[in-house]
């Protein structure tokens, strides 16, 4: 055995000769690809906004890609504890919207019978078409803001916007602040599936409803005669019936676009090394 401290023992790799070492490798990492420009096919899910935290990086679901693959490609990161799909909350929506337009109907009708000279027997049928409006708009009322929060549980990670629990449960009891707070909650959460596709549903549904209860204050006053009420029942049978159709195209949409995935943008392929000298 040699006493030369310099011979690597068998069995393992020799030391490297002295000299200069080569430079090392100047390849870069790859850099992801900015979704600011990113456009879509027309119906296609819109990436998130630039000016969110997730907007200017590639997402899957709101996580960001993480790189170390010996090839260069991205890696899509855990995906969050975060709801994927709003099933089956868009078909309580759905009827929820259905029983408001129920509802929207039956005041309208009640409306027009109750200045009319009623028997007891009138009475007793107005009674009961104010009691059908009263819990269908509460079912409408409680359907739509369940399904809202699922889709903002959805697509809040994904870096879209996304207003406050708050406004969406609150926002229609708030005095001034009820005329526009639901249709700029829900015109947030439809930003995923295009805001400008959404904005003609959204200008029916709310419309619509602020048309109906118009007519719904209206019609609370005393001294409307029934020549009134003979005009102003179909009208707000008609701003029902409007509102229904652009809450159901809405719910139909912003659910469909909700469940899809956020899109993901492309790495660029790792730059090829710097030949050595």
């Amino acid at each position: 055995m040699s006493t030369d401290p310099w011979v690597s023992p068998a069995g393992t790799a020799a030391a490297p000769e002295s000299g200069p070492l080569p430079p090392p490798s100047t390849a870069t990492a790859p850099t992801p690809t900015d979704l600011s420009s990113f456009a879509p096919p027309t119906g296609a899910p819109l990436p998130p906004p630039a000016s969110s935290p997730t907007g200017s990086v590639p997402v899957a679901y709101g996580a960001p890609v993480a790189y170390g693959a010996p090839q260069g490609y991205a890696q899509v990161a855990p995906l969050q504890a975060a709801p994927t799909t709003v099933s089956p909350l868009d078909t309580w929506a759905k009827v929820g919207a259905i029983a408001a337009a129920v509802a929207g109907l039956a005041w309208a009708l009640g409306g027009l019978l109750v200045v009319q000279v009623l028997t007891p027997a009138g009475a007793a049928a107005v009674m009961i078409l104010l009691a059908i409006g009263t819990l269908g708009g509460i079912a409408g009322y409680v359907t739509l803001c369940l399904w809202m929060m699922r889709v903002k549980k959805i697509v809040e990670p994904q870096g879209y916007p996304a207003p406050a629990g708050w406004k969406i449960w609150a926002s229609w009891f708030i005095p001034v602040y009820w005329f526009y707070g639901p249709v700029k909650a829900l015109s947030d959460l439809g930003f995923k599936a295009g805001k400008d596709r959404m904005a003609t549903f959204l200008a029916m549904w709310w419309g619509g409803f602020l048309l109906f209860s118009v007519g719904n204050r209206v019609s609370g006053i005393e001294e409307v005669g029934s020549d009134v009420m003979v005009f102003l029942a179909p009208v707000m049978a008609l701003a029902t019936l409007v509102s229904f159709a652009g809450l159901w195209i809405l719910i139909v949409e912003i659910s469909r676009a909700a469940a899809a995935p956020a899109p993901v943008a492309m790495p660029a392929p790792p730059a090829p090394p710097t030949p050595t000298a």
